[in-house]
């Protein structure tokens, strides 16, 4: 498996937020977004530890159900609609660490990793990872590359949204 451009160091730096873009066409990769936001940590980990939110802040997911626990643990349903594709699975938190990191693991062989830092001026910096665990052949580098671009796009949009949200 190739680091694509990105080294694994930063891959076990912040490995997160997986399920998201859905389980249709996966490879293995890491893509990476990352946003200061004028905002506490703890009310940005909070945002995004409430799974109800995701919809708010991910357009493709059209639903989220049954959440079950808080924290390590936690398991919750989801229901992805990306360019006419609709996708349904579970995600359970294998690691948590309060107002510093989640990392989700869905049924779809993706994991997602959501690292909060505090920063001086009493922001956060945000920085969410996708790994896929599992290496789907996807027929030539076009249809890959358009895979990984919608993946990152996905991602800075998700990541823009949560600072928008705080924000305000």
């Amino acid at each position: 498996m190739k680091g694509r451009g990105k080294s694994w160091g930063m891959v076990l730096v912040g490995l997160t937020l997986v399920f998201l873009a859905g389980c249709a066409a996966t490879m293995s990769g890491v893509e990476i977004a990352d946003v200061e936001i004028q905002a506490p940590v703890e009310k940005v980990f909070d945002y995004v530890a409430d799974y109800n939110n995701l919809p708010h802040y991910i357009p493709e997911v059209k639903r989220v159900s049954n959440i079950q626990g808080q924290g390590l643990g936690t398991t919750f349903d989801w229901t992805v609609e990306s360019k006419g594709h609709r996708s349904q699975g579970r995600t359970v938190v294998v690691d948590y660490v309060p107002n510093q990191k989640i990392v989700l693991n869905s049924t779809c062989g993706k994991i997602i990793t959501e690292i909060f830092q505090p920063l001086p001026d009493g922001g956060t910096r945000l920085i969410v990872s996708v790994f896929y665990a599992a290496e789907v052949p996807i027929e030539g580098k076009p249809v890959k590359k358009i895979v990984v671009k919608g993946t990152r796009e996905m991602f800075e949009g998700m990541v823009q949204n949560i600072k928008a949200e705080m924000e305000k």
